[in-house]
């Protein structure tokens, strides 16, 4: 059996909730968006992809492994932001502040060992958490809707600590994707 397997950092109660009112705001403005719901954000590390069960299990003990030298570390949301993508859905999201460096260190040590179990694509990272994507429509409309949504201003949401990664199983479905946690890894110090 394949899994579509991918690890991430949660968000804390308290910035969901804060997500939530945001979410709201901006529907006031028109913008034709699908809402992440709020119990489904996250800060994506790793996509792996399509694994088979044993594949599965060998990155379990490799997360384990990396998670343990990894310390905990404070992350700050940060601004409001869009990303027009021509051929896929356009989002909406709020760009994450790695105030200590640690986050990027631990992303790009889980993409090169998740890498020994199944070869990724190199993709810059850049961390965010999607709060919408853009309903598919004329791609002029699409990107009118980016920029009024682009010069939004939004207060600060806060900080938050990092003090674990989780693994995820993503389902793909008519009505969107859904994510079931499959496991969670403390950091070293956590």
């Amino acid at each position: 059996m394949k899994h579509r397997l991918f690890a991430a950092i949660d968000l804390p109660d308290q910035v969901m909730s804060q997500v939530a009112k945001l979410q709201t705001e901006l529907d006031k403005l028109g913008v034709p968006i699908v809402w992440e719901k709020p119990k489904q954000l996250h800060l994506t590390l790793v996509f792996m992809g399509r694994l088979a069960d044993e594949d599965a299990a060998r990155v379990q003990g490799m997360l384990v492994n990396t998670a343990r030298t990894f310390r905990s570390h404070t992350l700050r949301m940060g601004d409001l932001d869009t990303l027009y993508n021509r051929h896929e859905p356009s989002i909406l999201f709020l760009q994450i502040i790695d105030l200590e460096g640690e986050l990027v260190s631990l992303q790009k040590e889980l993409a090169r060992r998740v890498d020994e179990v199944t070869p990724q694509p190199r993709q810059k990272f850049m961390p965010h958490i999607t709060i919408g994507r853009v309903r598919k429509s004329d791609p002029t409309q699409v990107k009118q809707f980016l920029e009024r949504l682009s010069g939004v201003e939004i207060d600060s949401l806060g900080k938050f600590t990092v003090n674990q990664v989780h693994l995820y199983e993503s389902f793909l479905s008519k009505s969107g994707a859904s994510h079931v946690k499959l496991a969670s890894f403390n950091l070293g110090n956590s």
